[in-house]
């Protein structure tokens, strides 16, 4: 499992300040959940990693490269967030937060932070006590492959834009469909880029070009909520990846799992708190080579615009 200890997330705009603010983000691992057949129910995870308390910041590194060619002006280090004002330890927490207008045209300083490790088969989960939002903010808090994009997969756990509702998704280079009646396995869980994708459902194939129609796959719990309903609503992200699934969690603060809080997370238990499901295993017919749609994953934590 990776622990995040404490993340703040904040953005500061004219007459307003917009925050990420979290408790702890953890990576749990276990070997028995790893190999396709076994008994993915069965076994603890152990915590194999964690960001929390003064050095936080340690097992990150800050990206100064902007791949969606935004407003944002990410900074490239520790001390430069601190000089900017973008990043910070506030006793038990970890603060990331946009900063002043950037000397570059139509910028603002803010920050993007990539976990140092990666992993393949994990447990993750971060507890976040508020979280960004505003005109024209781009949140997000997402796993990406390591190699080329969108070969080795990016699994989006928490994104919205501007005013938009937060959602999570799927892309991949390779082809992938899921199975329907799999991915409702825990409820209904429409995908919610279904018109995007040119009215295909759960097509996970990602192609962005000026006639493409290939945006990945998204099924997601309804209603999805409003980026200011999820800043009033505190509590942990969770991911969990097997070799046959990925589930995503979200669990209010206020009903945060004993296990999770003593570090031995069971999450078979946690089947209430399913906001997405992604059935790779269970959709070989459509997803060939399911462990193999993507690479070992890092962590991604950052405010664009």
């Amino acid at each position: 499992m990776v622990r995040l200890g404490a993340v703040s997330f904040a953005t500061r705009h004219v007459g307003m300040a917009m925050l990420w603010h979290g408790v702890f983000v953890g990576v749990y691992g276990n070997l028995r959940r790893g190999a396709p057949g076994a008994n993915e129910s069965n076994g603890s995870y152990s915590l194999d990693w964690e960001a929390s308390g003064e050095s936080f910041f340690d097992g990150f590194d800050f990206l100064a490269e902007d791949p969606n060619h935004g407003a944002a002006d990410f900074v490239s280090s520790y001390a430069d967030a601190q000089l900017a004002g973008v990043a910070r330890i506030s006793g038990s927490h970890a603060i990331l937060r946009t900063g002043r207008r950037s000397t570059k045209a139509f910028k603002r300083m803010s920050a993007r932070i990539r976990t140092k490790k990666s992993w393949k088969h994990f447990l993750a989960a971060v507890h976040f006590k508020h979280l960004p939002w505003g005109c024209g903010v781009w949140p997000s808090f997402f796993t990406l492959g390591v190699g080329e994009w969108p070969a080795a997969g990016e699994m989006d756990i928490l994104e919205y834009v501007n005013d938009g509702k937060a959602m999570t998704s799927f892309h991949t280079s390779k082809e992938c469909r899921l199975d329907e009646a799999k991915v409702n396995k825990y409820g209904s869980m429409p995908d919610a880029n279904y018109k995007g994708n040119d009215n295909s459902n759960y097509n996970c194939l990602t192609k962005y070009c000026a006639t493409c129609k290939s945006l990945g796959c998204a099924p997601n719990t309804m209603p999805l909520l409003t980026c200011q309903q999820m800043a009033d609503r505190p509590g942990v992200f969770a991911m969990e990846r097997t070799a046959s699934f990925t589930k995503i969690f979200f669990i209010p603060s206020w009903a945060i799992p004993a296990d999770l809080d003593a570090g031995r997370p069971t999450p078979e238990a946690w089947d209430q708190w399913i906001i997405s499901y992604y059935p790779f295993g269970d959709s070989e017919s459509t997803c060939p080579e399911p462990d193999d749609i993507r690479a070992p994953q890092r962590f991604i934590l950052q405010i664009a615009f």
